[in-house]
């Protein structure tokens, strides 16, 4: 061990000082570098945070309480309101008054207000006229009252049977809405189908459908968001048997 000790000694005295000085200083900076080298491939894996998606929903909705959304409708716009609990929150159904028919914005404004404040999974209104207005899956979210009010007044004033909207989180399309008219025959189904001009997507919504239903054919206009503008398709389907 002494032997290789002095001979290494010897080696080292043997090297000028120049190159000594250099081979020293490179081998001291080689260190450095590969010191630094570690300690950030190190900081780098435990910096890197984990990729969690984000949920569609909170995974606990807050308990929703029946009588708190029953005291938060407006009886002057919503009458005969009914609540019934579900395991996320309630269903909710009423009747619009003269006074919501006759002010679209304002009973739009409330019903969004309502669904955003609440998690009300399914409400169902119906107008003077037996319109029905349905809103499912609306939890702590809603259309927006732009959508609500375009299609509303669009289903009052030209007759339709439902108007509904749907909301499926998560999906790539989220927000849906449709207006329907049945009718009894083939030529009452085309009369009904003069409904469906100068309305398109409005505010929020992503999917739109116009229908009419008679017992031999559905009737179908869709209006699709999409990256590149709207794109639109019309379908029949046949329902004969």
């Amino acid at each position: 061990m002494s032997s290789t000790t002095d001979a290494n000694t010897r080696l080292v005295r043997a090297l000028p000082a120049p190159v000594f000085t250099l081979v020293y200083g490179a081998v001291v900076i080689g260190l450095i570098a590969g010191g630094v080298v570690l300690a950030d491939a190190a900081e780098t894996d435990q910096a890197a945070p984990a990729d969690v998606g984000k949920p569609v929903r909170p995974f606990f909705p807050p308990r929703v309480d029946a009588a708190n959304v029953e005291a938060s409708v407006r009886p002057y716009l919503i009458a005969d309101a009914a609540l019934l609990p579900t395991s996320t929150g309630v269903t909710l159904t009423g009747t619009m008054t003269d006074t919501a028919e006759a002010n679209v914005a304002d009973f739009a404004g409330h019903v969004s207000r309502l669904l955003e404040q609440n998690c009300v999974d399914n409400m169902t209104v119906r107008s003077q006229d037996n319109l029905r207005l349905n809103l499912w899956g609306f939890c702590f979210t809603s259309p927006g009252p732009e959508a609500i009010q375009a299609y509303v007044t669009a289903g009052l004033e030209r007759g339709a049977d439902e108007v509904t909207f749907s909301f499926f989180p998560g999906r790539p399309v989220e927000r849906y809405a449709s207006l329907t008219w049945f009718a009894d025959s083939a030529t009452e189904s085309e009369d009904k189908k003069e409904n469906w001009d100068g309305i398109g997507l409005a505010g929020a919504t992503q999917h739109l459908e116009w229908r009419v239903i008679d017992p031999q054919t559905i009737r179908l206009q869709s209006y699709v968001r999409t990256d590149e503008g709207v794109d639109d398709h019309y379908l029949e389907f046949s329902q004969a048997r």
